[in-house]
């Protein structure tokens, strides 16, 4: 709940609602001005019925503003998206509706495979029902998680190859261009081993400091477009 209070009392007289609506793109960071319901207001709902084609309303008091966990949600969402929850009595008081949107079933310690057995073959014959289990979820989680090590490590590569070849490309510059330098330095009494020595720990010393900048400014970076991808998925 994020605004409001839970009365079980209240709740078992059916005259409240628990409510929650917002625009897809602001939730989790909605203002003021972005909840639409708080408690107190009132909701209206319509109900026909289809054999006499009479109308009945009935209003709820929002009790509280809230939501459902996700994994007892409707597992869909909309731009404009909003959900009503209601006392089950006062639900099928208002229609003869009986089919439930979603059922969730806890299956007991190591009876895992044979209940999902038995709801697959339950649900096979009915297309319109989908099965979701942990496991299925845990795939579907390693999977993405793969196809971003994938897409990640491919980029790491291709990344670090174009570093090290610009790394040699300035390498083979410098020393082009420091021709003269070298030659001078040779001149005054500067062996090969000594210049070759030289080169080598400036190549190093580049390589250190370019590691520490990726250390400290790309670990950082790279956190948080990981965090972001997870908390969007």
């Amino acid at each position: 709940l994020s605004d409001g209070e839970f009365d079980e009392q209240k709740w078992k007289t059916g005259r409240y609602a628990i409510v929650t609506t917002g625009y897809l793109e602001l939730r989790g960071m909605e203002t003021d001005e972005d909840v639409l319901y708080r408690p107190g207001d009132m909701v209206t709902f319509t109900a026909k019925d289809h054999n006499t084609g009479k109308t009945e309303k009935r209003e709820y008091e929002v009790m509280a503003v809230g939501s459902l966990p996700e994994t007892l949600d409707k597992q869909s969402s909309f731009y404009f998206d909003s959900t009503v929850i209601i006392p089950e009595t006062e639900y099928f008081g208002l229609t003869e509706n009986r089919k439930a949107l979603s059922v969730m079933i806890n299956a007991g310690e190591g009876k895992y495979d044979e209940v999902s057995e038995k709801l697959s073959d339950i649900i096979a014959p009915e297309p319109g029902i989908y099965l979701k289990s942990i496991e299925s979820l845990r795939a579907e989680y390693e999977d993405f998680t793969r196809m971003i090590k994938i897409v990640g490590g491919s980029l790491c590569t291709i990344l670090g190859l174009i570093g090290i070849l610009n790394f040699v490309n300035s390498v083979v510059t410098g020393i082009v261009s420091r021709k003269r330098e070298l030659a001078v330095m040779n001149a005054v009494g500067m062996t090969g081993k000594q210049l070759s020595s030289m080169l080598m720990w400036e190549g190093v010393s580049y390589a250190v400091l370019t590691a520490l900048t990726s250390v400290i400014l790309g670990t950082p970076l790279c956190y948080a477009v990981f965090n972001f991808i997870i908390t969007t998925r």
